[in-house]
């Protein structure tokens, strides 16, 4: 297998998954859940809940959900 060392920055992440552009990625951390590294960030926004108000706890977890828009199809006599 062939390899080779990236680096992966918060704009590589923010171009390839399409963030708006208000969205700051303001730090990013891997961890391993059940053997899988994960990438977890905090990113910033008005998309966003408010910061917890409780010291320690830098963010309120969340998910980015991807909506596709709707594929509509019409059939129109042609006359």
């Amino acid at each position: 297998m062939r390899k080779g060392l990236v680096k992966i920055t918060p704009e590589l992440i923010r171009e390839s998954l399409k963030f708006p552009d208000s969205w700051e990625i303001e730090s990013m951390n891997t961890i391993v859940e059940n053997g899988t590294p994960i990438i977890e960030a905090i990113i910033s926004g008005i998309d966003f809940p408010k910061e917890p108000r409780i010291k320690g706890i830098p963010a309120k977890q969340c998910r980015i959900i991807y909506h596709k828009e709707s594929f509509r199809v019409e059939v129109k006599e042609v006359i």
